[in-house]
């Protein structure tokens, strides 16, 4: 028995993924037996079981890392964890702290089922996820969606994800150490987006959970647009705000009768009159970057509201940072858009 591997190509319609070729995993096959993968949702750590290695018994469990496209040299999780026995089918916890496997190490009882706490230096890295329901904004009902995860540094596709139809929940793993954008697209409605920043200080799994209300396209429907980001008292945009800015344009390219306002909206820090002036040209900036990417000048205007309609509390951190956003709202429909 040997290991391999098949890469998630796309996805169905019905929400079923697509494979593409399946691959031998030859840096950790041997000419003996290996067997029951479990890979973490952080996406590089690898369980599995082999008889063909340096061992305790017939089966041990094993742990090998993803580094650089290749897998690390197989490390033996050593005793009590194994034994003489068949040790195997090895299933660690999202936390990363808890893991389960089988064992006929008592040949009394035959098979069992056992479970331990992971030592810290047998641990997956740190993740968190998301599970979030899609609603219709007036209706409350559940909406098949398309739902996209992307690393905003690297501007690569995580995670590619469709909802069953009137099941608009989905669930997502969330490896630590990046700053995440999640686009949530239903053909009819305007698009959402949600930020997830998983960057600095982030030490357990603490999973989020959002219901997430998608507006029909129409005149006043409006979102935020939580992945653009500017630099500290700026209006300079960040490059992580790249991948953002695409899905918006993407988003006018498939619906060519609409007409947007950008609405630049900050903190209360400084004056009224700095506030103002530095909004609007953070929205100048957003729907400067769509022309750039074909959008037609006549179908995007633009405006600073200052400190003038907070969402958030002022004199909190967490409040300023909700009150400094990037407003998208739909101002006119052409040609029954």
């Amino acid at each position: 028995m040997d290991i391999w591997k098949a890469q998630k190509t796309s996805v169905l319609p019905n929400g079923l993924p697509v494979f593409g070729n399946v691959t031998n995993v030859s840096e950790l096959n041997t000419p003996g037996n290996d067997l029951s993968p479990f890979i973490h949702a952080d996406g590089k750590t690898l369980y599995f079981a082999s008889n063909g290695r340096p061992g305790l018994g017939n089966n041990d469990i094993y742990l090998s890392r993803l580094k650089n496209g290749k897998w690390s040299e197989p490390e033996n999780l050593g005793y009590p964890i194994n034994s003489a026995g068949n040790d195997e089918g090895l299933i660690v916890e999202i936390s990363g702290e808890k893991a389960w496997f089988a064992s006929n190490r008592n040949p009394v009882h035959g098979k069992d089922i056992y479970y331990f706490n992971l030592a810290d230096s047998l641990r997956p890295e740190p993740v968190s996820y998301l599970r979030a329901v899609v609603v219709d904004d007036a209706t409350g009902l559940k909406l098949k969606t398309d739902i996209v995860l992307t690393n905003l540094k690297t501007k690569t596709v995580v995670e590619t994800i469709r909802s069953g139809e009137n099941e608009g929940d989905f669930l997502v793993c969330l490896p630590a150490g990046n700053n995440y954008g999640l686009s949530i697209t239903r053909k009819g409605y305007l698009f959402d987006s949600e930020n997830i920043s998983l960057l600095d200080g982030y030490t357990k799994s603490r999973p989020k959970e959002v219901t997430i209300r998608l507006q029909p396209v129409k005149i006043g429907a409006s979102t935020i647009l939580k992945n653009i980001f500017f630099e500290t008292d700026s209006y300079q945009l960040k490059e992580e705000s790249q991948t953002q800015l695409d899905e918006v344009s993407r988003f006018m390219l498939l619906n060519p009768g609409i007409v947007v306002e950008v609405i630049g909206h900050t903190d209360h820090v400084g004056t009224k009159e700095y506030n103002l002036v530095l909004s609007a040209k953070r929205a100048e900036a957003v729907a400067g970057e769509l022309k750039k990417r074909g959008i037609a000048p006549w179908r995007l205007k633009s405006k600073g509201a200052g400190f003038d309609f907070p969402v958030g509390d002022n004199e909190t951190e967490e409040g300023r940072s909700a009150n400094r956003r990037t407003e998208f709202r739909i101002v006119e429909v052409k040609n029954g858009q």
